[in-house]
């Protein structure tokens, strides 16, 4: 699981059950398992040494296997954006901190 979705786990859960926005942990879990489930073991490898490596940006993600781009998305770090005020998730997270399951 993306580091930033453990780390913010309920506000994360929140986001889909709730909200239905597209980054959450709900949206995670059904990519992961289309993606994974797609892949040659070759493949799954190779993903699973991208995500261990744990060094995600745009430029790393587009040269990668086009089967994987979608999900590497979700590893971007999405932790600037829930602690800057002003963003979208920023504004979700003081939702969600005013009401926290």
């Amino acid at each position: 699981m993306p580091e930033t979705f453990i780390l913010y786990r309920f506000f994360f859960e929140w986001l889909g059950e709730v909200k239905n926005y597209p980054v959450s942990t709900n949206a995670w879990l059904c990519c992961w398992n289309e993606t994974f489930n797609s892949l040659k073991e070759s493949e799954r490898d190779e993903l699973l040494t991208i995500i261990y490596q744990n060094k995600f940006n745009e430029l790393t993600i587009n040269e990668c296997n086009k089967k994987y781009r979608r999900l590497l998305g979700f590893y971007t770090n999405f932790r600037d954006d829930v602690v800057t005020k002003g963003t979208e998730l920023y504004d979700l997270k003081k939702e969600y901190d005013e009401n926290p399951t």
